[in-house]
Order: C-alpha cells, then sequence, then structure tokens
C-alpha cells in the first residue's frame, strides 16, 4: 500500500505521506531547492483514516486519490493558490468499491485513476475537465490485465502509461492511447533485471517513461522506456549513496528532471534527484522536514503544524549558533534525525518535558503556545537538547539579600554567568532562538525570572513556569 507519493505540479514537486496513524502530510519543494516541510493536513476535511495515497498533478493544481481503512475511496485538490477543497467521498463514482491498491495521473486536463482490485483485476476511471466522473470501468477486455499484485502509472508524452506487477512476480506494461485505445499489457520479462520486485512507482520525464522499483532485498533500480518504445533495462541503483533499506518509493517528474522520494525501512524521508544528463545527485535525507516526527492523537493539526515550523525554525538557527560547540550541534541534529514522539503533558506551570537520552517530548499547549512563537522554540530546542543526551543540576536562585544584579555563581545561577546551570548545553541552545543581542538579552532575562528546568529521578526534564 502506499505510504508516499508525489508529483510535479508546474516546477515544483509536491509529495504526500500517510503516517502511521492514519493522518495525512503535504510538502512542497521549491524551484530553488527549499522545501516548506511536511505539514499536517488533518485541516482539510475528510483527511484522516487514510490506508493509501497517491497523488498527481493536473495542470497547475494537485490531485490527491486516497483509501481509507473502511475501503471507501476519496479524492481532493489542492488548488494553485494553495487552498485545499476537501476530499469527497467517491463512493458515488461507479465500481469505486474493493479497491486494494491505486494510482493516478495527470494526462492533459484530466485525472486517470488506475485501481487493483481486492480479486487482482484492473480498473481505470476518469475525472474529466469539468470535474465529472466517468465511473471505474473494467481493464479485464485488455489483454494481460488480471492477476495484480501492485499498479503504476503516469502521464507520457499524452499517454498513460500503467506499470503492473503480477501475482507472480512478473512485471507488465500497457499505454491507452490519446485517442482512448489500449495496446494491452505486454510482458516485461524480457527487460533485464524486471524479476524480484517487491514495489514499483513511475513517472514521466520529458518523452520517456521512468520506472523506479525496491527489490525483495530492499534494493533499489531504475529503468527507462524511451520514446521509439525501447527499454534500457533495470539498472542497480545501489551506486547511487543512500539508495539502501527502501520501505516504498515514489517518483514524480519536475521539467527535464526525475524526482524519487522514499521512505527508509526506519520512517526516514529520503530525496534524490536524476538530472537530464542522467546523473545523480545521491538520496539526500530530508530529516529537516521532520516527516518522521509522529503526534498524540489528541494534538490538532494546528498544534502539529507549530510544532512542525518551531522545529524547523530552531533547526535553522542551531547552523550558525555559536554557543554551541561543533559536538553538541552535531548531537542535537543526529537527536533531530530520530522519530521523536510528541505527547501532551497536563501538569499545570510545565511548558513542556522530555526523557534525557530519550525519544519523546510532552507538550503542554494550554501553558507554552500562549507564550508566542519565541518561547515555543526556545522550549523545544531546550528539550530537544535533553533528547540528545544532555542534562543540567536544578537552577539554584539567589539567597535572600542576593541577586543577578551582582552574580555569584559558587552560590547560585544567574544568566550568562556560564555557570553550572546556564552554562550547560541546554540553556546555551535557548541562546540560540532569541535573536539579537539586545531582544536575547531582555528575553533571558524574563526566562530567568519565570522559567526553570528540573530533572527528577527518572530522568524527565521539566520546564516550569512561575
Amino acid at each position: 500500500m502506499p505510504r508516499i507519493a508525489c508529483a510535479g505540479v508546474g516546477n515544483e514537486l509536491q509529495v504526500c505521506l500517510r503516517k502511521a496513524d492514519g493522518f495525512f502530510f503535504h510538502a512542497v519543494r521549491r524551484v530553488d531547492g527549499s522545501w516548506d516541510g511536511f505539514n499536517d493536513a488533518s485541516i482539510v476535511s475528510n483527511s484522516g483514516d487514510v490506508a493509501q495515497i497517491t497523488c498527481a498533478g493536473v495542470g497547475n493544481e494537485l490531485h490527491v486519490c486516497v483509501q481509507k481503512n473502511n475501503g471507501a475511496f476519496f479524492h481532493a485538490i489542492r488548488q494553485a493558490d494553495g487552498s485545499w477543497n476537501g476530499f469527497n467521498d467517491g463512493s458515488v463514482i461507479p465500481n469505486s468499491n474493493n479497491i486494494a491498491d491505486l494510482t493516478c495521473a495527470g494526462v492533459g486536463n484530466e485525472l486517470h485513476v488506475c485501481v487493483r482490485k481486492n480479486n487482482g483485476a484492473f480498473f481505470h476511471a476518469i475525472r474529466q475537465a469539468d470535474g465529472s466522473w466517468n465511473g471505474f470501468n473494467d481493464g479485464s477486455v485488455i489483454p494481460n490485465s488480471g492477476g495484480n499484485r501492485l499498479v503504476a502509472c503516469t502521464a507520457v508524452h499524452g499517454e498513460l502509461h500503467v506499470c503492473l506487477l503480477k501475482n507472480n512476480g512478473a512485471f507488465f506494461h500497457a499505454i491507452r492511447q490519446a485517442d482512448g485505445s489500449w495496446n494491452g499489457f505486454n510482458d516485461g520479462s524480457v527487460i533485464p533485471n524486471s524479476n524480484n520486485i517487491a514495489d514499483l512507482t513511475c513517472a514521466g520525464v520529458g518523452n520517456e517513461l521512468h520506472v523506479c522499483v525496491r527489490k525483495n532485498n530492499g534494493a533499489f533500480f531504475h529503468a527507462i522506456r524511451q520514446a521509439d518504445g525501447s527499454w534500457n533495462g533495470f539498472n542497480d541503483g545501489s551506486v547511487i549513496p543512500n539508495s539502501d533499506n527502501i520501505g516504498s518509493c515514489a517518483a514524480g517528474g519536475v521539467g527535464n528532471e526525475l524526482h524519487v522520494c522514499v521512505r527508509k525501512n526506519n520512517e526516514a524521508f529520503f530525496h534524490a534527484i536524476r538530472q537530464a544528463d542522467g546523473n545523480w545527485n545521491g538520496f539526500n535525507d530530508g530529516f529537516f522536514t521532520l516527516a518522521h516526527f509522529t503526534f498524540d492523537g489528541g494534538i490538532t493539526g494546528a498544534q502539529r503544524n507549530m510544532l512542525l515550523e518551531r522545529h524547523r525554525f530552531a533547526l535553522s538557527r542551531i547552523v550558525g549558533c555559536g554557543n554551541l560547540t561543533d559536538t553538541e550541534r552535531q548531537s542535537l541534529t543526529q537527536a533531530y534525525q530520530r522519530a521523536i514522539v510528541h505527547g501532551i503533558e497536563t501538569r499545570p506551570n510545565v511548558n513542556a518535558s522530555a526523557i534525557v537520552g530519550g525519544n519523546q517530548l510532552w507538550v503542554n499547549f494550554g501553558v507554552l503556545f500562549p507564550q508566542g512563537q519565541v518561547e515555543i522554540a526556545q522550549t523545544l530546542i531546550h528539550e530537544m537538547m535533553h533528547c540528545a543526551g544532555f542534562s543540567h543540576p536544578t537552577r539554584r536562585n539567589p539567597p535572600a539579600g542576593m541577586s543577578c544584579a551582582a552574580p555569584n555563581p559558587a552560590i547560585f545561577d544567574c544568566p550568562f554567568d556560564n555557570g553550572q546551570y546556564y552554562g550547560t548545553p541546554p540553556l546555551r541552545a535557548e541562546l540560540c532562538i532569541a535573536g539579537n543581542q539586545s531582544d536575547m538579552l531582555l528575553r533571558v532575562q524574563e526566562k530567568a525570572d519565570e522559567d526553570h528546568c528540573i530533572i527528577d529521578e527518572e530522568g524527565v526534564a521539566s520546564i516550569h513556569r512561575g
């Protein structure tokens, strides 16, 4: 079942993810190579409880098709301005039930959806430019269209190309011509290395069909069907950096480049580009998109997106932060590469908490979020430093008659004293967030008056408010 899908929309790559909890996330890679990160799309109506997902670009819009856990088919559109029209129930579309696998492609101004039914049969539907559907039509009249395990499709030069993986592991390929006729599914066993396929995806780049597959052993292979109909065979992609341990893969054409997005077996997100000259830039770790972070079901979509945005902001400030050593920055970056589980903190006057050296972080949304974006980012980077394994003692307040106007690090703790509390990595990391020097001084003084972090005997570090 597809857990990741991607498509070229204009000169951007758009990526859709189904999380393990059934939530739908969406990201955009801009033409300049920057990412806006994976944002929780649960604010899009009917976007939850997703079992599998696919997407395609049609004009300047992204079309997303999902199958719900109850088997229902839903369809949504992301407009060019970034707004969504919500997932609409496709049960009114004839033969939209009993779907086991689905894929879609934009051909001209139409959306084509191909599915494998539970009995292995191939069905095909079209959403016309006016928004009407012609229903899922039984493709059994197409030669060799039955007995399928996986299906993938894409548009190439105005035609729909469909790739099938049969129950016996054989690879087949068919074309739906512009006039609506099919040439039948042709046996691709003559293509070198077309066996032992566990997962497949395809994309049109110019007038060529690119097919990417994950073999049973997790290896990545890539093939091209040339404009003249010849194949260059499935070539071993193990020479491409980080192409191993692939759990699922998706491909999309953007301009004259092939973009491949993968989820690794550990749920990490990686992205690669095959340039027009045939060179690969390698699969790059997309941990900065935070696609691997997970959230308690009680955390709303808006809260998730705020946490993700503030985490990404914190990551952007870490790179050039002189308050941390290279080793400390590396440890924090490695913590961000882990699948951090976000829970809900309910203790009064506690901003957030985390286990030192652990993979879980709890946030008190009623206490932390009203304090604003700067405090959210500072709290998150502090707790992520605890996840990275860094600790600190309990803060010592000034005795009666003494204050931070005359610091004495031997007796009590004050901001910028570089002492046993404020000199520790979690506290120094907060300084990466606060901005320029004058603003930073004000923020630290405010936090010294109101916030302090205590680590209990079980290693849970909690930032207390007041």
